[in-house]
């Protein structure tokens, strides 16, 4: 059966368990050196302030401008196993 694991991760997945289907699945992760230990590193990227403020609250009034924090525009999250350094880009996602 084909479950949905995104292929350029699917190498870093084990199956938890038998009640795994193309709608659901349950994993453990694990290096290619065997460890099961991984840091996660976040790279949040933003316009900055001063756009945030020029093109969301001119257009937006349910926005003021404390929340330019929350409108960050792109998110990276990679796992690095914390016994041999390998790093592997997880996610990518545009939010804005």
């Amino acid at each position: 059966m084909e479950y949905p694991i995104p292929r350029h991760i699917k190498d870093f997945f084990q199956l938890v368990g038998t009640d795994n289907s193309e709608y659901e699945v349950k994993i453990s992760i694990k290096c290619f050196c065997g460890s099961d230990t991984f840091r996660v590193l976040v790279m949040i990227s933003s316009q900055g302030k001063q756009d945030f403020i020029d093109e969301c609250i001119s257009n937006d009034d349910s926005v003021s401008e404390a929340d330019w924090v929350d409108g960050f525009e792109w998110i990276d999250i990679s796992l690095r196993c914390a016994e041999c350094n390998y790093n592997e880009k997880w996610m990518e996602c545009e939010t804005m």
